[in-house]
């Protein structure tokens, strides 16, 4: 059975967990800019100064946090 919505709700927690580590503009004012140029991957890099997968591993471990603790990273 598909989660409805899931892939939606992770979206948002790894843009909060991201805006978070490198603020709430890197986003648009890097990753974007650099997307058509250099692919996806590589504007991830060059945003965030780790892989996807990285980001992936780390995502996880964020994840599992209690939700109280997730929802220190919101402003």
């Amino acid at each position: 059975m598909l989660c409805n919505g899931a892939v939606y709700n992770l979206g948002t927690w790894a843009h909060a967990h991201l805006a978070n580590k490198f603020g709430s503009n890197t986003l648009l004012d890097t990753f974007y800019p650099n997307l058509e140029k250099l692919g996806w991957k590589s504007a991830f890099v060059k945003t965030y100064d780790m892989t996807s997968e990285e980001f992936y591993a780390e995502f996880d471990k964020f994840i599992e946090l209690p939700i109280n603790q997730q929802m220190t990273i919101l402003p």
